[in-house]
């Protein structure tokens, strides 16, 4: 059983959704491509064992372009050549960021900035932490797979 339905629903909880589309929008106008978020989203969603959202980000990730192939190699996104050392720094930092609460190692953040600027990176950190906070929000409610992907 969904408990959370809609945005209706979420409202009549006195969760107000107004400020969800703001936050998802800002992270679209970004200076990171659609491509890198989606593997960022999908390996935060993955690390957590969110099933809702790796079954949705799986799905978007696949129409954004990114070939299943490679959503489906995220475990070992460290020394397979599907992915860019760019991918790899974002995603060992969303890494560190999800299994560590937040610390992250000197190691991480030099890899991070030789690949990212400062605003590139704010925005990396801007779409974990919008990422677990789904998670943990769907896992809370038991929110099942829809079948998407």
């Amino acid at each position: 059983m969904h408990l959370l339905k809609s945005r209706e629903h979420l409202e009549s909880l006195g969760l107000h959704s107004s400020s969800f589309p703001t936050l998802e929008g800002a992270s679209r106008s970004s200076t990171n491509t659609a491509r890198l978020r989606t593997l960022l989203r999908l390996q935060v969603a993955r690390l957590h064992r969110a099933s809702y959202w790796g079954d949705i980000r799986h799905a978007v990730g696949v129409k954004a372009g990114v070939p299943a192939e490679k959503l489906d190699a995220l475990d070992a996104y460290e020394d397979c050549p599907l992915f860019s050392e760019r991918e790899r720094a974002a995603l060992a930092f969303a890494e560190e960021v999800t299994r560590a609460e937040g610390h992250v190692s000197d190691p991480c953040i030099r890899h991070l900035r030789m690949q990212f600027s400062e605003a590139g990176a704010l925005e990396l950190m801007f779409v974990i932490g919008y990422q677990i906070f789904g998670n943990r929000f769907a896992n809370a409610f038991r929110l099942a797979p829809r079948g998407f992907s």
